[in-house]
């Protein structure tokens, strides 16, 4: 059992000080059933990580932290296997190379993709969750590996049913992609966004994830500059009996309705607010992305913590609305 001693400092995208007392990397479920035995046996749980990129680390971790090395990539038709150790955007790319579309709005995202179903990311008017077929998971519970079909995910908004249950580990994900690209510009105002249409429909998806990584990055800081966890918080949704009776949200964009619902813009009641660059300490939301928090020296979770509930009283005081947050602590 290599268990080691590591700095994880440069493991996730705040560079928030932080270190495992206990660390391990695995290819494949065994050698997490023996990892799990062992924690068992010295009443230890295990900590699963992906990239560290939507998640807020404590300054020690007091379990094992386990990192997936599965690069598992194979293609059948428009199904797709990937292992939770690839990295998100290096899968998009590699299925549409593979003539797989489908996940183009996803390109640029950052993480793993064990860790993509987790909070069902989201970009563009696309969703992780409409293209998974199945997920393998190992059960820490019941020291086995479980699989679960995309109903048994119970996904939604930016969640999954492996928010709740840390018992379940990720290893593999299964899509069913199209073997014919159509551009999903349904986020899009005409005009706004668009890409030469092209014959080759390789050509014109790589075009389009492309240009997707492009908006990206224009709106987003990028984390080797700027450590951060993207949005850190989700766009509200509240009912349209609560809309047309909070006079302040009168003024507010409506960014999109979830079936009932009414989905709000979070950066514009915090851009509304004045809280846009606002600083505690070294820690402060970016003036580029209202949504983002930006580390900019030395750093912990505590702060974190501190600034997040400053945004959320202000939010709640000015509009009635509790915002939530997007990365987990953990």
């Amino acid at each position: 059992m290599n268990l080691i001693k590591k700095n994880l400092k440069h493991h996730n995208s705040f560079r928030l000080s932080s270190e495992a007392e206990l660390f391990f990397e695995y290819e494949n479920p065994n050698e997490l059933k023996k990892l799990n035995d062992y924690c068992r046996k010295n009443n230890l749980r295990i900590c699963a990580l992906g990239e560290g990129t939507n998640t807020i680390f404590p300054r020690n971790f007091k379990d094992v932290v386990a990192k997936s090395k599965n690069k598992k990539f194979k293609v059948d038709k428009n199904t797709v296997k990937i292992g939770a150790g690839v990295n998100w955007n290096e899968a998009v790319f590699k299925t549409i190379k593979n003539g797989c579309f489908g996940l183009e709005n996803l390109a640029g995202i950052p993480g793993s993709v064990g860790a993509a179903p987790i909070q069902n990311i989201g970009a563009y008017g696309s969703e992780i969750s409409e293209f998974i077929k199945n997920l393998e998971c190992f059960d820490i519970k019941k020291n086995k590996v479980v699989n679960f079909l995309n109903k048994d995910c119970k996904f939604g908004y930016r969640k999954s049913v492996f928010q709740l249950n840390k018992d379940l580990i990720i290893n593999e994900v299964t899509l069913t992609l199209n073997q014919k690209f159509s551009p999903n510009s349904s986020y899009f105002s005409p005009g706004i966004f668009s890409v030469k249409e092209d014959s080759n429909d390789i050509e014109y998806a790589m075009n389009w994830a492309n240009k997707i990584v492009e908006l990206r990055e224009s709106k987003i800081p990028n984390t080797s500059d700027y450590p951060n966890v993207g949005s850190f918080f989700k766009n509200p949704l509240v009912s349209e009996k609560f809309f047309q009776n909070n006079k302040k949200l009168e003024k507010l964009k409506t960014f999109k309705r979830e079936g009932e619902q009414i989905k709000l813009s979070a950066a514009e009641m915090i851009d509304k607010s004045d809280l846009k660059g606002m600083r505690l300490n070294n820690l402060g939301i970016s003036s580029k992305h209202s949504l983002v928090f930006v580390n900019f020296g030395i750093t912990t979770s505590r702060e974190v913590k501190e600034l997040e509930n400053r945004v959320i009283d202000v939010i709640m005081a000015t509009y009635g609305i509790k915002l939530e947050r997007e990365p987990i602590y953990l």
